[in-house]
């Protein structure tokens, strides 16, 4: 009997709404979860997105209530916590009103790219796919072959070309996700910030959401720093309740613009190298052997999967219309 692994597909797993597939298997392992650290872990991944909500919510009240408003209705109908020498009142209403269109249309493409990355299907291998006529079927698709000529290696990595955990093919570049039990097409990661696997069809709309909350949190960090440094040492203790919010919200916005902004570095050099998290992983014990370092690393484009330019690289992600690339729309 022949002992070779059967591979099958699951059409039936293929969804049109990640965000309740992803919910319907995490709740299913909270259900069988043994330990109370198994738990919470499954808690935090399932209301993550909620919690990103209600950051959101807070940083744009103590934005538009304590930073906006005063500017808006001038030095003499502020508070007692609004000194009038801060801005005139013709300068400071132009200042409001550039800064709150600013947050409206950043905010609104932040929010339209968080969504998009939350309902976009990341990419199911379909129920069709077949190995291509003539191919090796255990050739490894992911890019391991980086650098063959240099190390003088030129036999490239195999694999099955069946997933050991779902049983299904896996076309190039295609990795199964553990946290949403499914194969993805071009798999990046899973982020639990947006509910969801990044794959081919919504890693467009993740770094777009990476760009827009970095700079909005760098907008909040330099204005609430800059109310809570003035309101601080003027005011003091006169102006508890709001020394303590605009201070929340400034680390907030610190936090979010530390985490993602460094998250966006690498992911765009990741789409100028044609590269998924995945992959750079994979890539770094290539880099080792060849003594890169650092930015180094950063600067091969002899892989696999490297496409002649960081151009055409960027337009299989983003697309051939410039118009379009800072848009949440396919």
């Amino acid at each position: 009997m022949s002992t070779e692994r059967r591979i099958v597909n699951h059409p039936t797993r293929v969804y049109t709404a990640p965000w309740r597939w992803t919910s319907q298997v995490i709740s299913g392992r909270i259900d069988h979860a043994s330990t109370l650290q198994e738990r919470c872990s499954l808690y935090s991944q399932l209301y993550a997105p909620l919690l990103v909500l209600l950051l959101v919510a807070f940083v744009t009240y103590v934005f538009f209530v304590y930073l906006m408003r005063p500017l808006f209705l001038g030095p003499s109908l502020t508070a007692s916590c609004s000194p009038d020498w801060l801005l005139p009142a013709s300068i400071g209403y132009v200042v409001a009103v550039v800064a709150v269109l600013y947050y409206v249309v950043v905010g609104a493409l932040f929010l339209a790219s968080w969504t998009r990355t939350l309902l976009t299907d990341p990419g199911a291998v379909p129920a069709s796919y077949m190995p291509q006529t003539g191919a090796d079927p255990t050739t490894n698709n992911t890019a391991t072959t980086t650098h063959n000529a240099a190390t003088n290696n030129t036999t490239p990595h195999r694999r099955r070309v069946g997933c050991r955990r779902c049983g299904g093919a896996k076309p190039p570049r295609t990795h199964h996700c553990s946290v949403v039990d499914r194969c993805v097409l071009r798999f990046d990661h899973y982020c639990p910030w947006v509910f969801a696997a990044v794959g081919h069809f919504n890693y467009k709309y993740y770094v777009l959401t990476l760009l827009y909350a970095t700079l909005l949190s760098g907008v909040l960090c330099v204005s609430t720093l800059a109310r809570f440094l003035v309101t601080g040492l003027h005011l003091g203790q006169q102006c508890a309740l709001e020394l303590s919010l605009c201070g929340a919200a400034l680390c907030v916005a610190l936090l979010f613009w530390n985490m993602v902004g460094g998250l966006l570095g690498s992911h765009l050099r990741y789409v100028a190298l044609n590269l998924t998290t995945v992959e750079w992983m994979q890539e770094l014990g290539q880099f080792q052997n060849l003594g890169l370092r650092g930015c180094e690393r950063f600067r091969i484009t002899t892989h696999r999967w490297y496409l002649g330019t960081e151009r055409r690289n960027w337009e299989q992600v983003f697309g051939v219309q410039p118009l379009l690339w800072f848009l949440p729309v396919a």
